[in-house]
């Protein structure tokens, strides 16, 4: 059967497309956390889109290599789980997974719309303005250094 929706209403149905991105949780030895900002003077955790029959793991990987350049030794399970609705309207979930990264690396910005990597201590991420729906960081600072 088939049924004709008129426009009106097809576009007020909520969007079924969502993005998954991966964030990479990135202590020094010092307990501070890897954050970046971006070429909007946002912070974030690094990370990004999980793509088509990606792993997270390989997700991980590869975004870490290209963001800051880092190499990751060891992956943890999930440690939290946040999603928002993004500027252009489609729903974002945000995997948050501690990660161990070979230490002697420098991090820093490699990507062009990234500024600066550095690791901060729980106060000062804290005082940062994180990049629009990446307050599910904030929300979550508890668990992060849990």
């Amino acid at each position: 059967m088939y049924y004709d929706f008129p426009d009106k209403l097809l576009k007020d149905l909520p969007s079924t497309f969502y993005r998954v991105s991966v964030k990479a949780i990135v202590f020094d030895d010092q307990q501070r956390l890897l954050i970046y900002e971006n070429d909007k003077s946002n912070w974030e955790m690094p990370g990004g889109g999980l793509e088509f029959e990606e792993s997270i793991e390989d997700c991980l990987k590869r975004e870490l290599q290209e963001e800051v350049g880092l190499t990751v030794t060891t992956i943890e399970p999930i440690k939290f789980v946040y999603s928002y609705r993004s500027g252009s309207g489609y729903h974002k979930v945000c995997l948050a997974v501690p990660v161990m990264v070979n230490p002697s690396e420098v991090s820093e910005a490699k990507e062009p719309s990234l500024r600066k990597a550095w690791y901060v201590s729980r106060e000062q991420a804290m005082k940062h303005v994180f990049q629009p729906g990446e307050v599910g960081t904030k929300r979550c600072i508890e668990q992060i250094w849990a």
